[in-house]
């Protein structure tokens, strides 16, 4: 495991901000991009049964 300093975080959430659109464009199936954040806790069980029920991509 590795420590994220401060300007590291601060440089992967730029990057982050900067390429969200493509990022998004680039997910053409929710569930293992759902899966993978309830998996590394950025979000909840709950949350992830929210998303996963309310999703009206096709599979």
């Amino acid at each position: 495991m590795f420590t994220l300093t401060k300007a590291l975080e601060k440089a992967l959430l730029q990057h982050f901000i900067y390429m969200k659109v493509d990022i998004a464009y680039a997910i053409n199936k929710p569930f293992p991009f759902f899966e993978a954040l309830r998996d590394k806790s950025f979000i909840t069980e709950r949350m992830y049964k929210l998303l996963v029920a309310g999703s009206s991509w096709s599979s």
